[in-house]
């Protein structure tokens, strides 16, 4: 989980004091974030949409969420930043139906996965969108 921003002054964690930050209604982000900022206001927002447009419309001074999605916003969106190191980091995973005739199917995720690892594309698109 990391946290954004497009304002200069905040581009430290200890900087967040009293500060209003959103985050999606129900997401294991409020619970770390209360943790690590106790002092934050916590925006709710239904949908990473919704928390794009409350942060335009100056809703909130930042935003916390998944990494990878953050990732992309800062790539699409310029002025804003990731601060500080992650708040949390959270495991990805691929998910398959249950059954034997979704096997194949398996077999092929796992055999270009582990084409990627070997030949480094995965390392240097997890380093492209900002997941190192």
């Amino acid at each position: 989980m990391a946290l954004i921003t497009d304002q200069p002054g905040l581009n430290r964690l200890a900087a967040w004091q009293d500060q209003r930050l959103g985050v999606l209604a129900d997401s294991t982000a409020i619970a770390v974030v209360r943790s690590r900022l106790p002092r934050l206001t916590l925006v709710p927002y239904a949908s990473y949409q919704a928390a794009l447009a409350g942060l335009r419309q100056g809703e909130a001074d930042g935003f916390a969420g998944d990494a990878t999605v953050l990732a992309g916003w800062v790539q699409a969106h310029p002025a804003y930043a990731v601060v500080g190191p992650r708040l949390s980091t959270e495991p990805l995973a691929v998910a398959l139906p249950k059954g034997l005739q979704h096997e194949s199917l398996r077999r092929a995720i796992e055999q270009s996965l582990t084409q990627g690892q070997r030949s480094g594309w995965l390392g240097q698109q997890a380093r492209r969108w900002g997941l190192f």
